[in-house]
């Protein structure tokens, strides 16, 4: 009854896909039953690869990296003049 009531009110369902998404009954009937409730509405069902997530953790980490390192070695490698103008702008 709860997943009825959630999908009746979805206007959109979000899918994580993998390679055995459609191997798992109960995300079969969960995808069949929005369908069912909203009917062929397009643009309502997005699926995602799970490999995008993974890719957008690995660029965060990247930059979060990179980040660090510029904030570590840059005054190591500014000349004196550009670092006082680097600490008088922050």
């Amino acid at each position: 009854k709860l997943l009825s009531r959630f999908l009746r009110i979805s206007d959109k369902l979000m899918i994580l896909w993998d390679p055995d998404y459609m191997t798992r009954l109960w995300c079969v009937y969960e995808l069949a039953a929005f369908r069912h409730f909203k009917g062929n509405v397009d643009g309502s069902i997005h699926f995602l690869p799970l490999r995008v997530p993974s890719a957008l953790i690995a660029l965060y980490i990247a930059h979060a990296l990179a980040a660090v390192m510029v904030q570590t070695a840059g005054p190591l490698l500014l000349s004196e003049q550009s670092a006082e103008w680097v600490q008088l702008r922050t």
